[in-house]
């Protein structure tokens, strides 16, 4: 089982031509299947943060979705708020 706060998992969420293979929606889902990782945070970030969009990253396992632009204390806080354990 992997520790809260150990590791998390940042993950772009956007369906950019720069991630021809895997998004952050599909890269989710895999991490989700294996379940010694199903405890993992996952803190994925988009341009599309609309309401319905936000609840599509919730319901295939992100715990948290931030918008762009990152600002770096967002995402400081975001991390460390679904990996109590972490200190970014």
């Amino acid at each position: 089982m992997v520790r809260q706060g150990i590791l998390t998992a940042l993950l772009s969420n956007s369906l950019s031509v720069q991630m021809p293979v895997m998004d952050g929606i599909e890269a989710t889902k895999q991490i989700r299947r294996i379940k010694l990782l199903e405890e993992l945070p996952v803190v994925g970030w988009t341009a599309d943060f609309r309401p319905a969009e936000l609840e599509k990253y919730l319901e295939i396992g992100m715990n948290l979705c931030i918008a762009k632009p990152i600002r770096f204390e967002n995402l400081r806080t975001s991390i460390n708020s679904v990996s109590p354990g972490c200190s970014f």
